[in-house]
């Protein structure tokens, strides 16, 4: 289904947005994969990223949501309803 026709229509660093997302997708029978860059195993100097003290490095993770580039224009509209209401 996917292999090298996946597109990327979403990238978040927000939990909540990326679970209203995943939501709306599978609600509306949109397939899709995701990925996780976890901030925690990166090298947060090495990336010239810093945290404030007390802050999660849970704020560092990026989620990315693929479809295929079939249905891509159709799963980024669904996340922006989701995600904005009837903004385009």
């Amino acid at each position: 289904m996917f292999g090298f026709q996946k597109k990327e229509v979403f990238v978040t660093m927000d939990q909540e947005q990326y679970f209203r997302a995943v939501t709306a997708l599978r609600e509306q029978g949109i397939p899709f994969k995701t990925k996780l860059e976890n901030g925690a195993s990166m090298n947060v100097i090495g990336r010239g990223r810093t945290t404030a003290w007390g802050d999660t490095l849970r704020r560092l993770d990026t989620y990315y949501i693929y479809a295929d580039k079939k249905e891509a224009d159709q799963a980024s509209y669904i996340i922006r309803q989701a995600l904005h209401g009837t903004k385009k």
